[in-house]
This record gives C-alpha cells, sequence and structure tokens, in this order.
C-alpha cells in the first residue's frame, strides 16, 4: 500500500512541474506575440 501511495504522490509532483512548465512556456510564448504585434505597430519589420 506505501509503494501505491509513493507513486501516487511522484505522479503528483511530476504531473505539478509538467503543468509549470506548460504554463511558464505559454507565457513566454504569448508574451513574444505581444512584442511582436507591438513591433508590427511601431513599424518595425524585424
Amino acid at each position: 500500500m506505501a509503494d501505491t501511495a509513493a507513486y501516487y504522490h511522484a505522479a503528483y509532483i511530476v504531473a505539478g512541474v509538467l503543468y509549470v512548465l506548460y504554463a511558464v512556456s505559454l507565457a513566454s510564448r504569448r508574451r513574444k506575440v505581444w512584442d511582436r504585434l507591438a513591433a508590427l505597430d511601431r513599424g518595425d519589420a524585424s
């Protein structure tokens, strides 16, 4: 029973880490898109 609980605990930790990494990647991607849109609005081609 302890082994099963340990597996569940590890699975929750892995799922939490993956979720945080996913949220951070989404936030950084959204920031890059907003920067690109702002550059287009200013007329910068870069």
